[in-house]
């Protein structure tokens, strides 16, 4: 919709029709002189600009560091959790395979859980895991002889990271089972 200003020449304000001044007749600058409603002088117009640069100066920076920090400690934690997580699963695994292979090599007289749970909190600390959050559970089908089946469970706790106390409260549990087939490791 056009807009109609009597002493300007074109009929659509000068943004809308890509001009940055407006042209005017020298006998409509002096009756426009006296109307100041709605149009700044130029002077005005350049200290509200610059007011208005000076009051945002410096105001990205802190909204970046803010909202870095809002966005990245969040993340951080997250992949410390999934490091711990992953961490686990290997300690559960190799202790479950390393504690089984001793124990499938043992007559079946020393074969017992204090001696299962033992080399898997042994094999576990190599992973920097606490022996506390280690359990082992040796089981044996039938019996615990040689050339008999030997089953062993091992789990580990996870904890909380960066949480200063002792006894953090465990996220999850990472299982690993490990099966000897007739005194052959597998």
């Amino acid at each position: 919709m056009p807009y109609w200003f009597p002493s300007l020449r074109f009929h659509r304000p000068a943004r809308e029709a890509g001009c940055s001044q407006i042209d005017l007749a020298p006998q409509e600058l002096g009756s426009l002189k006296g109307q100041k409603e709605g149009l700044g002088s130029e002077q005005e117009t350049e200290q509200g600009q610059q007011e208005t640069e000076q009051g945002q100066a410096g105001n990205a920076l802190v909204e970046f560091v803010a909202l870095a920090g809002l966005l990245m400690v969040p993340t951080i934690y997250f992949l410390l959790s999934v490091f711990a997580l992953q961490n686990a699963a290997f300690a559960a695994s190799s202790a479950g395979a390393q504690t089984l292979q001793v124990l499938a090599q043992l007559p079946e007289e020393q074969r017992s859980q204090e001696l299962a749970s033992s080399l898997a909190i042994l094999a576990a600390s190599d992973y920097g895991i606490e022996g506390q959050q280690v359990q082992a559970q040796l089981i044996c089908p039938t019996s615990c002889a040689q050339g008999e089946n030997l089953v062993l469970l091992v789990t580990v706790s996870v904890e909380l990271p960066l949480v200063p106390w002792p006894g953090a409260p465990t996220f999850a549990q990472m299982t690993s089972r490990s099966v000897s087939w007739a005194g052959a490791y597998s």
